[in-house]
């Protein structure tokens, strides 16, 4: 690297084989561009890969990258009967450009599948809502499937802080997912001038949580306010930032997760076209600093038809299943996992 001579000791110690393989390329680019580099600057890019890999397994223990999703919901969909000719794939993703990128779990899967109808708006919820469900199901091929992939996201910076994302071109970090982490930042300022009035009553109140709606023009943010709002003590009481901000995507998760479960819905032209079934996968996407793939991680997968049937197929799919309260650290002993994710 330059060097004849290695002077002083330059330790690194990886555990997970992406982490080690994006940090080498990213190395290897630098030299190529620069003609040399050091050991010291060498370390420093697979310490920071690494550091982010172990602040998303320490918050998302089951993250697995996009490929190793992709491969293992298709194994499934398969054993199930479903491909991209007799199914039709929706999803439901926060429309932030870093989302949508070459390797993406949303790029991946709409490419295996073939095409895609897009429910999502802010934060991943599916505000296309009741309408855009049926829209969605009427689309379905007979005695075809539908199968739907949705996900708030969260980001890890390059110098390792969740809930914030080093973005090509800026020389500094923006807040991933930008609409929740705005939303909870106006939700503790408000908290703190009611608890400021309520200490001093008649001290100036500036702001509040508005309806959805009250707004013209606003609503899909307001209403992340509101439902961040209405979770705000248990975000806040996370011990430090990093623990906070995921607590804020597994709140985030909660509120598309009910979003979809109010939108869905089967009519009765569900026997018109054979009951297809309803295969939903739902998770937290997890922007991982480039060049290396983001991951996810899941948290449901179920099958449900007309009948009202719902098959859990988390297990059968992806293995262990996370039993921890959202939100908190889990047990060491769930943090280790297959280096090859």
């Amino acid at each position: 690297m330059g060097n004849k001579h290695i002077r002083g000791e330059v330790s690194v110690k990886m555990k997970d084989v992406t982490a080690f393989k994006t940090a080498s390329q990213v190395i290897a680019d630098e030299m190529q561009e620069k003609g040399t580099m050091s050991y010291e600057r060498a370390a420093e890019i697979l310490n920071m890969y690494e550091n982010a890999f172990t602040v998303v397994k320490r918050h998302f223990p089951l993250a697995q990258c996009g490929t190793d999703i992709l491969l293992k919901a298709d194994l499934l969909l398969m054993e199930h009967g479903c491909t991209g000719d007799n199914t039709l794939y929706a999803q439901s993703i926060c429309p932030d450009e870093i989302n949508h990128e070459s390797g993406d779990i949303t790029e991946l899967f709409s490419k295996h599948m073939g095409e895609v109808f897009h429910m999502g708006g802010l934060g991943g919820i599916p505000f296309t809502g009741k309408t855009g469900f049926a829209a969605f199901s009427h689309h379905v091929p007979d005695d075809g499937n539908l199968f739907i992939l949705f996900a708030p996201h969260i980001g890890i910076s390059d110098s390792g802080e969740l809930g914030k994302y080093t973005r090509k071109g800026q020389n500094r970090d923006g807040t991933a997912c930008g609409a929740a982490c705005g939303a909870l930042k106006f939700c503790e300022e408000c908290k703190i001038e009611a608890d400021n009035n309520l200490r001093m009553p008649g001290s100036p109140k500036t702001k509040s949580i508005k309806k959805p709606g009250e707004v013209y023009g606003d609503y899909q943010m307001e209403f992340i306010t509101s439902q961040v709002n209405e979770r705000l003590g248990d975000i806040i009481s996370a011990p430090d930032e990093d623990s906070k901000q995921a607590a804020l995507a597994y709140a985030m998760f909660e509120v598309a997760k009910e979003f979809m479960n109010r939108n869905i819905h089967f009519d009765a032209t569900f026997a018109e076209r054979g009951k297809p079934n309803l295969y939903l996968l739902g998770g937290i996407q997890i922007n991982m600093p480039k060049p290396m793939p983001d991951f996810f991680m899941p948290l449901m997968f179920e099958k449900r038809n007309a009948n009202g049937t719902v098959t859990d197929l988390m297990e059968s799919t992806f293995g262990t299943v996370l039993r921890s309260r959202v939100g908190t650290p889990v047990p060491p002993e769930m943090t280790e996992t297959d280096s090859s994710v």
